[in-house]
């Protein structure tokens, strides 16, 4: 799956993930960092994270879930859904507000 952020986009704390352009600001548990093209971040299950975009250039993302299964909760959010609907119907707890960046 391949994600595309614009300015002020992110996902709420909740992924392996590559970086294929921009920066990333990456919030894994109490840590927060930036991570360029070319990075690989590994996320563990359990542990609060979350992604956003802070410049003005895209962002590209390609996100690996092990095991598989949420995809179509990443379809539904790209396509408008509310994430704390698609986030209880996928059982996904939500711990804290949109990570903008």
């Amino acid at each position: 799956m391949r994600v595309v952020a614009c300015f002020g986009v992110g996902r709420p704390p909740k992924f392996e993930t590559g970086v294929l352009e921009g920066t990333a600001r990456i919030v894994n548990g109490d840590e927060t960092f930036e991570a360029t093209a070319g990075a690989a971040i590994s996320l563990r299950k359990g542990v609060a994270h979350a992604w956003g975009n802070q410049s003005n250039s895209p962002l590209r993302l390609v996100v690996t879930n092990v095991p598989g299964g949420i995809e179509e909760a990443l379809r539904l959010i790209a396509n408008g859904a509310d994430i704390g609907a698609v986030a209880e119907q996928f059982a996904v707890r939500v711990v804290g507000p949109m990570f903008n960046g």
